[in-house]
């Protein structure tokens, strides 16, 4: 223990130099810079606390462990993100193997890697890699542990981001992956679909009309009663069916969509945190005009299957948009 922490300072700094350049005590050295950027981090030098730790290239450091080198990524990735350097920030996160990731002895610092890239891909509005990064939480052992809590919290991202993801083989093949897990597996009947129909026969253009109906595929998981409404909205994405603008489960999911850009969605506990650093409540209008929009998209593919012909007028009643 120093006196005080100006002598501790000046003392990191004066075993810091003694160890620069020498590769024998690059472990040591690399400690000692991670010791004084929290340090500067904790008198609010962001940017000098980021300064002292960018440089250091750990991951090259054969002595030091594993989860030394994974924590010191981590504090690379999470000092860039709070000083709101996204370049820097994908630049460290490039630096994290993957596959040494996934040791179960690092559980938690997966968690929160995938966390810090939440964040970074929620800034680039990347719902895509979004997805991907809460799908890898969900498969934890901890988020796992606490399905009341955190795996529901965590299911909900999942399935709000890919239905904000960009329609293509890549996210209907997820989208009915996720339909297919676990926590979906006892079905209910749920209510209300709307399908498009053929209304008659030995026209010139092919005629359809919208009609409210009863789907007893509309299921979700009975022990889950709070991943209904989500698993509802999977359901009518995955069918051939036009989804009203305004359907039934819609308020949970644009309530979601608050929780989780006003960091409320993931509450931090000792045993698992899942804290976000920044704030992204300026992203909620721009989520919500994104759902819209989905819905919008998936509608008009619906009716592609059933039309050949349709004037403007019939496409804005069955999209329930205006005439502009």
């Amino acid at each position: 223990k120093t006196p005080s922490e100006e002598v501790k300072v000046e003392l990191i700094n004066t075993l810091a130099t003694v160890c620069e350049g020498k590769m024998y005590v690059e472990a040591e050295s690399a400690r000692l810079h991670l010791m004084m950027a929290r340090i500067l981090e904790a008198n609010g030098k962001i940017d000098e606390a980021c300064a002292k730790i960018q440089d250091v290239h750990v991951e090259t450091y054969g002595s030091l462990g594993k989860k030394e080198k994974v924590e010191f990524i981590l504090e690379q990735i999470r000092l860039n993100l709070i000083r709101k350097d996204y370049i820097r920030t994908l630049i460290q996160s490039r630096k994290m193997s993957r596959k040494l990731i996934e040791d179960p002895e690092l559980e938690s610092q997966k968690i929160q890697f995938y966390m810090l890239l939440i964040e970074y891909y929620m800034y680039e509005g990347n719902t895509w890699e979004i997805t991907q990064c809460w799908y890898k939480i969900t498969e934890t052992i901890s988020v796992k542990a606490q399905p009341d809590t955190m795996l529901i919290n965590t299911m909900k991202s999942v399935v709000l981001f890919i239905l904000l993801s960009k329609h293509n083989n890549h996210q209907q093949d997820m989208l009915y992956r996720i339909k297919q897990l676990p926590i979906f597996n006892e079905p209910l009947p749920y209510p209300e679909v709307k399908s498009v129909s053929e209304e008659a026969e030995g026209s010139m253009e092919v005629e359809s009309a919208v009609t409210t109906t009863s789907s007893s595929t509309s299921t979700y998981a009975q022990n889950v009663p709070l991943l209904a409404s989500f698993y509802h909205t999977i359901q009518l994405f995955t069918t051939q069916e036009l989804i009203p603008l305004e359907f039934s489960g819609l308020s949970d999911i644009v309530g979601h969509i608050h929780a989780t850009c006003n960091n409320t969605s993931n509450t931090t506990t000792n045993t698992n945190p899942l804290p976000y650093y920044l704030n992204y409540s300026e992203k909620i209008e721009e989520l919500k005009k994104l759902l819209r929009i989905r819905i919008i998209q998936h509608n008009i593919r619906v009716i592609a299957n059933y039309y050949t012909v349709i004037t403007m007028k019939r496409l804005v009643v069955l999209l329930e948009l205006t005439g502009d």
